[in-house]
């Protein structure tokens, strides 16, 4: 099977002609405020979010094979994850509370540990999951592309039809009505 991917400027076209479109109608002085156009902010919202998480997704995947991140055991597990993940959000509040020129109260601080434990308990959850889908991507593209040989097989009539089927089939059969009578 030869299969081509999408190149990644794809994922640009729908925010860029959004933008252009937008741009276009503001620089005419038209308002783009009526109802004829109330689909393109929430296209514009999904598109950019689509594309900024195809860039963290290209991102991540560039660090981790560069070396820079890894994908510890720690992530796995909620309890590990927990505490570290509260010291760097508690250590990061208080450079943030300093910066302002105020201190970290204790209401913040137990704020950001209960954060950090919702944080730990998604992340544990999505790194469990993203294991099982690392180890099912090998059998997940096997099947795959069985399925895509498949679907384009049968696209492809193995027996040739007669020459009145296949140019009813062709040209519909609305083209082929009785002439009306003569006279």
């Amino acid at each position: 099977m030869n299969r081509r991917p999408l190149p990644l400027w794809i994922a640009a076209v729908v925010p860029a002609t959004l933008v252009g479109h937008g741009l276009a109608y503001a620089l005419a002085g038209r308002s783009a405020s009526d109802a004829h156009h109330a689909w393109v902010a929430p296209a514009l919202e999904c598109s950019l979010a689509l594309l900024a998480a195809l860039g963290c997704a290209l991102l991540a995947g560039a660090l981790m094979k560069a070396g820079i991140m890894a994908h510890t055991a720690a992530e796995r597990s909620t309890i590990e994850l927990w505490p570290r993940l509260a010291l760097m959000q508690l250590l990061m509040f208080s450079l943030m509370e300093r910066a302002e020129g105020t201190h970290a109260g204790a209401a913040g601080c137990i704020i950001q540990l209960a954060i950090a434990l919702a944080v730990a308990y998604v992340l544990s959850i999505f790194s469990r999951l993203l294991v099982r889908c690392i180890a099912a991507a090998g059998e997940a593209c096997e099947y795959l592309e069985r399925l895509y040989v498949k679907a384009a097989a049968t696209f492809i009539d193995p027996q040739p039809q007669c020459a009145a089927y296949a140019l009813a089939v062709r040209a519909g059969s609305a083209r082929f009505k009785r002439p009306p009578p003569i006279g």
